[in-house]
């Protein structure tokens, strides 16, 4: 079984009565590895935490990089110093890439496929305990209405006040 895993399921079990959560996103932008449909992947990645007697989030396959990259990971990349060059926007190396976020959501470090969970531990005990915290999200760089489809944000017409 992957390391990346076992690690998971041991972090979350540890810290199940913490505001903590994964959220796993599956990316096949990386040899393939992850092909099929999102049932088929979901139930694969499903039995791998099962086995070690977690669950979490379990997103549909995610595009990370390039320009059909998920906006979620858009703004992961865009609000971390360490995939993020200027306005240049540095691409996820590999499966297994990690992301800390705060309460508040702000990125608060990357960690590369080589960073193993457990390495992860104390830099989230320090978000819970409120020592280490993101830096605030950056500012967008494109007008809402110039912004692809799917990166800006919707607004509801029920929701404008006249």
């Amino acid at each position: 079984m992957n390391q990346n895993y076992a690690e998971l399921a041991e972090v979350s079990t540890k810290l199940a009565a913490e505001p903590f959560e994964v959220l796993a996103f599956p990316c096949n932008q990386f040899m393939a590895q992850e092909p099929g449909t999102p049932e088929s992947i979901h139930t694969f990645v499903s039995s791998k935490l099962e086995a070690c007697g977690v669950a979490y989030s379990i997103f549909e396959m995610t595009m990370v990089n390039g320009k059909d990259a998920s906006p979620v990971y858009h703004f992961l990349r865009y609000n971390s110093s360490q995939t993020r060059r200027g306005s240049r926007l540095l691409p996820i190396p590999w499966n297994f890439s990690k992301f800390l976020l705060d309460q508040d959501g702000r990125v608060v470090k990357y960690y590369g496929p080589t960073t193993s969970p457990s390495q992860i531990e104390p830099d989230i005990r320090a978000v819970l305990d409120g020592v280490l915290q993101g830096e605030p999200t950056l500012p967008p760089t494109i007008e809402v209405h110039k912004a692809p489809k799917g990166f800006a944000p919707q607004r509801h017409p029920s929701l404008d006040v006249d």
